[in-house]
């Protein structure tokens, strides 16, 4: 047998080193690629004037790429694949503010120190926000985290009731920023719902609805994080309260399911809540406040394979009002400014600020409404309309507080007719029975899932697309499910054996 040249021994020394990085090299290429078509199909999707042949062209290319996929070394396994595939790792776009955002890159920044002494927005026992100066010397990196938590929720606390206490018709008749793009109003008995979408930023809403439950038992039940997850079931993975920093402040955390072809998001969220005094000297009604912003926690950074979104200063506030009957309703006017981080198409804040923001608060009322015996209970400390009974502003500590609805308790099933004006349009459905985490549209409305204002959903395959879509693109995921991993162990077998065949010919001895 022939004795191999040193020029072979380094040619094969250099590919053992060499192939692992190249096909890793090869295998980002492929991903980003990929990944640009996907969208590319949403795009097409989202626009009505394009064929289904031009839609399947699209898919196809993704499939033959996904399945070709393998013979490049990609060292991924076949049950993860398909999700690891489009879940944007290491790709940046361009969101609304103009900003690059990555998934690593989505964190937020950190809080500037506050000047010493700080100013503390502990509240009073009004909740009125008294203000009081508060020594800081000597404290600990928590309690300095907790100060600049809390004077920030000072000074944000007061943008945002400059921003939102006011007649909604003053909401209503502002400039050209804001453009109406749902009116949602079932009739009488029902919500009514208004979305409007800042037109200079795209993730960037204001909201009116007129509830028909009283307030606190809206106010307990919608603003309660650990709730997502009952109201919200198709779109919430889980729903916690992580920390309390004072009887009115708490750090939120809720994370959204992985639905293809996006990932999984979540968010840390600063909650304020405040009681406010009567609109007018002549009114007693209740008016309640609450405040959100992202924040940071020690001990939840950002985690690989979720998106951390950010949310800017939203909120909203929730009053009693009347309907001249004696029946007291909730209304409530919130602003939510969000930066879904990662990449989701364009398209979806209209299809959030026209479909699943107006269906998700009929869902929500419907929920409350089934629940409100619990306040009225002849042993309850609990009331429909003042704050002494919350159960969000009455209690001194928030995290050792049993939710007071009962999580078993049936979800009603309903048909409620929507009738949302978008533009100047109106479109028509019916959201069918209530359950499962929200309603579904049908009619001349395109099928979704509801979901809980500021959430986002992850399936823009399935919105203002041709008919028969959504099942098209799983039955593509599934295609590549099952193949990949056959194709995975076959493309890498191949890579080697093409390697195998390139040394016996280094070491096959020339002819003389």
């Amino acid at each position: 047998m022939a004795r191999p040249t040193p020029t072979a021994l380094v040619v094969l020394l250099l590919t053992l080193v060499l192939l692992p990085p190249l096909a890793v090299t090869v295998s980002h290429v492929l991903l980003r690629v990929l990944r640009y078509l996907a969208f590319s199909a949403q795009s097409v999707a989202a626009s009505s004037s394009t064929s289904p042949d031009a839609l399947h062209y699209l898919l196809a290319q993704v499939l033959t790429i996904a399945l070709l996929a393998p013979a490049f070394g990609i060292p991924l396994p076949g049950g993860e694949w398909a999700l690891e595939l489009l879940d944007g790792a290491g790709f940046d776009v361009k969101v609304a503010d103009g900003a690059a955002v990555g998934r690593d890159a989505a964190a937020v920044p950190p809080i500037a120190p506050a000047r010493e002494p700080a100013v503390s927005s502990a509240e009073g026992e009004d909740g009125h926000g008294a203000e009081e100066e508060i020594e800081v010397d000597d404290e600990t990196p928590d309690e300095k985290r907790k100060r600049e938590l809390l004077a920030t929720v000072a000074q944000h606390k007061a943008n945002l009731l400059a921003i939102l206490d006011r007649p909604v018709s003053e909401h209503e008749h502002e400039d050209g920023t804001w453009q109406l793009v749902a009116d949602v109003d079932n009739g009488e008995g029902k919500p009514r719902v208004k979305v409007f979408k800042n037109r200079n930023a795209e993730w960037n809403f204001k909201l009116f609805a007129e509830m028909t439950t009283p307030l606190n038992p809206s106010f307990d039940y919608a603003l309660d994080v650990r709730n997502r997850t009952e109201f919200d079931k198709e779109m919430t993975e889980s729903g916690r309260v992580v920390e309390e920093l004072d009887r009115y402040t708490r750090i939120d955390y809720f994370r959204t399911k992985a639905m293809f072809p996006t990932s999984a998001r979540d968010a840390v969220v600063l909650a304020h809540n405040a009681i406010l005094p009567p609109r007018d000297s002549s009114s007693s009604h209740s008016r309640y406040l609450q405040l959100t912003l992202s924040c940071t926690h020690p001990s939840l950074p950002p985690q690989k394979g979720i998106v951390r979104m950010q949310l800017g200063m939203g909120g909203g506030i929730m009053e009693v009002i009347g309907d001249g009957t004696g029946a007291r309703k909730t209304r409530l006017i919130a602003l939510a400014d969000l930066n879904p981080g990662g990449s989701v198409p364009g398209f979806l804040a209209k299809f959030i600020a026209s479909q699943a923001v107006p269906a998700s608060y009929v869902a929500l009322d419907a929920i409350i409404a089934s629940r409100v015996a619990r306040y009225t209970a002849p042993d309850s400390k609990l009331t429909l309309d003042t704050p002494e009974g919350s159960v969000l502003l009455s209690h001194k500590g928030f995290t050792a507080i049993e939710t007071v609805f009962d999580p078993d308790a049936p979800i009603p099933k309903k048909k409620i007719k929507v009738r949302s004006k978008t533009n100047g349009d109106v479109s028509k459905g019916k959201i069918r029975g209530i359950a499962n985490g929200g309603p579904s549209v049908s009619g001349d409305a395109h099928p979704t899932h509801a979901t809980s204002f500021g959430s986002i959903p992850h399936s823009p395959s399935a919105v203002d697309a041709p008919e028969g879509l959504a099942k098209y693109v799983a039955d593509t995921r599934a295609a590549i499910e099952y193949a990949m991993p056959f194709l995975t162990v076959a493309g890498v077998a191949g890579v080697w054996a093409a390697v195998g065949v390139g040394v016996k010919l280094l070491l096959k001895k020339p002819r003389r």
